[in-house]
């Protein structure tokens, strides 16, 4: 379906302790391009690891702003965390 704006309306939170700058910015390309709109926090080890904020916490408030996650994360089990604690549909 080329031209489908199937994101539409949709807003995806990136999150990464990483400074891949690659990886980033292809998500948030192809995010843009479905038709949905990106926010971002390049450097998760700086402001939610620096607070005390739990992966739990994390998943929660930052998925009340987003309707999709992507996670790039240096511990293994922190997506799989993220995902048993964000509200996303």
């Amino acid at each position: 379906m080329r031209g489908a704006k199937v994101a539409s309306g949709q807003i995806m939170a990136t999150l990464s302790t990483s400074r891949a700058r690659e990886t980033r910015l292809s998500f948030e390309s192809a995010m843009q391009r479905l038709g949905g709109s990106v926010i971002s926090c390049s450097d998760m080890k700086a402001s939610f690891n620096a607070k005390g904020e739990t992966i739990a916490d994390t998943a929660k408030v930052v998925s009340s702003y987003a309707d999709v996650l992507v996670v790039r994360h240096n511990w293994d089990g922190a997506v799989q965390a993220m995902a048993e604690h964000a509200d996303c549909r």
